[in-house]
């Protein structure tokens, strides 16, 4: 499999398509910030900009949560619930996979972007509802290790006020209005350059930094430095330093901080009509930035109505069956997304913009984009031998299901 993996990694040329992540949009730049109007339990109201703790101001970041249940496992027949031993086919062979037990599902993330909510009723300082565009309302809890619903709204006549879970009642979100410059900064976008092509978007550095007002620290020489995003223009690896250009055309190279060397704990770029990768410090090269930003991004407008994943399941044995589908018994809806890895990369897409999805073998698929792009993802539930299978309702009263090993091809339509 390395040899395989080591050979798809070569061929996928991602520059293609996701250089061309970020569409043109109607919408200015300053319509990219989340805005709504934050519901107090003592009946105060606050109307403006909303941050979610230190990480997510902009539509299009995501909001990480966890489901509380999954419907769907009732559904698989009692006869296909518990595997005991299934062969499966790899490259050089079959692989015995054991012990596949449907009965005792992990709980799933639910991974939406914010653009896509109309409101978040809180219930406690942990448990939510949220109702999604369509009107469906989703009852999540908070994942400890990504999401805060601590939030902070600069407000129109209050100026920045910080409330923390258990004080708010509910918020309701609504487009943005005309001026955001003044009060939220704008965020890092531009290019990023990897060992496997070319990724362009909205910019997490060391998952951390992510707006201009933001700081990049190192040593040059025996000096410590802290050079503002805003004011530079290029960064580029350099044995275990960076080589910084600043928008001046200056160039210092900076070593012994995690900002600049392999203690980096990945580079995030949000591409909001493709997805969202996760760069590994041993795969990124380069990165340049766009400071003039103009008709980029999604406005709230942008993110339109969520639907449910229709497709169709091809299998092994030659049957073909077309429907609204679950996703490995958890995905169910097209803003919900598929994970996978490749190399240093991690992947995150919305299902809206996947076309087909084709099972190489218990480590791996080939994945599809609607633009054309095609990746190889492995190490992933959504991708590998661990998916737990596809429902597919032909209608309101036929139902089928299909165990991952069984799928030749499934197309997202």
């Amino acid at each position: 499999m390395k040899s395989i993996f080591t050979y798809l990694r070569n061929v996928l040329i991602v520059c293609l398509i996701f250089v061309g992540g970020i569409q043109t949009a109607t919408a200015q730049i300053n319509k990219n910030y989340i805005y709504g109007k934050v519901f107090a339990k003592d009946s105060s109201v606050f109307e403006g900009y909303i941050q979610f703790g230190d990480r997510s101001f902009m539509w299009g970041d995501y909001f990480y949560l966890d489901k509380i249940e999954n419907p769907y496992c009732e559904i698989v027949p009692e006869n296909k619930r518990i595997i005991r031993s299934t062969k499966v086919q790899d490259d050089k062979g079959s692989v015995r996979i054991l012990n596949r037990n449907l009965n005792n599902l992990s709980t799933h993330e639910f991974v939406v972007r914010f653009g896509y909510l109309n409101s978040i009723e809180f219930l406690s300082q942990r448990y939510v509802t949220l109702e999604v565009k369509e009107g469906k309302f989703i009852n999540v809890k908070t994942s400890y290790s990504h999401s805060s619903l601590d939030v902070k709204v600069n407000d129109r006549e209050f100026g920045e006020i910080t409330l923390d879970a258990s004080q708010i009642s509910k918020i309701e979100f609504i487009p943005s209005p005309d001026i955001a410059e003044d009060v939220i900064s704008s965020p890092l976008y531009g290019t990023v350059l990897t060992k496997q092509g070319e990724f362009t978007g909205f910019i997490w550095w060391d998952n951390d930094e992510h707006n201009e007002n933001g700081l990049l620290d190192g040593n040059w020489g025996k000096k410590d430095v802290s050079i503002y995003f805003k004011n530079i223009q290029a960064i580029e690896k350099y044995d275990r330093c960076c080589n910084v250009t600043t928008v001046s055309g200056k160039t210092v190279r900076l070593c012994g901080s995690n900002d600049v060397n392999y203690g980096n704990r990945g580079i995030y770029v949000n591409m909001p009509n493709v997805g969202l990768v996760k760069i590994k410090w041993s795969d990124f090269e380069s990165v340049e930035f766009i400071h003039s930003l103009n008709n980029v991004g999604l406005s709230y407008n942008d993110y339109m109505q969520v639907e449910r994943i229709r497709g169709k399941v091809k299998t092994k044995d030659g049957h073909e069956v077309e429907g609204i589908l679950v996703y490995d018994l958890d995905e169910a809806m097209n803003i919900e997304n598929l994970d996978g890895k490749n190399g240093g990369l991690d992947y995150k897409i919305p299902f809206m913009y996947i076309k087909r999805v084709i099972p190489k073998s218990y480590k791996y698929s080939q994945v599809e984009l609607k633009n054309g792009t095609k990746l190889f993802l492995g190490k992933s539930s959504d991708v590998d031998y661990k998916n737990d299978g596809v429902i597919i309702f032909k209608s309101s009263t036929e139902i089928e299901y299909y165990h991952w090993h069984e799928i030749r091809e499934i197309i997202i339509q």
